[in-house]
């Protein structure tokens, strides 16, 4: 919280996907290249399977768009799993980190 919101802020503000206005398509009517969504770079995810928001199926097809995806679900935690666990999440971390070529 030290660093404010603004980086946050600015992820939103960069984004196509907001609330659809009458007479528009949801979400689901924005079309962005692959190029777009694919990260390159070997990426860990730590996914709390108790999120109400942000549920598990999305994780479904992840490696087509992070194909070098090391992904960690964890019972129990929710949206604030880093509060939650956060001896999890910096092993989590630290072992991706240490893996790292």
């Amino acid at each position: 919280w030290d660093e404010g919101l603004t980086g946050p802020c600015n992820y939103y503000r960069a984004s196509p996907l907001r609330p659809p206005r009458e007479g528009e398509a949801h979400a689901a009517g924005v079309e962005l290249p692959d190029a777009m969504l694919s990260i390159g770079m070997p990426t860990l995810v730590v996914w709390g399977l108790d999120d109400p928001a942000l549920r598990p199926g999305l994780l479904d097809g992840l490696e087509r768009w992070v194909p070098s995806l090391r992904l960690r679900t964890v019972p129990g935690a929710s949206h604030w799993i880093v509060h939650e666990q956060p001896e999890r999440v910096a092993r989590e971390i630290g072992d991706f980190l240490a893996d790292a070529p």
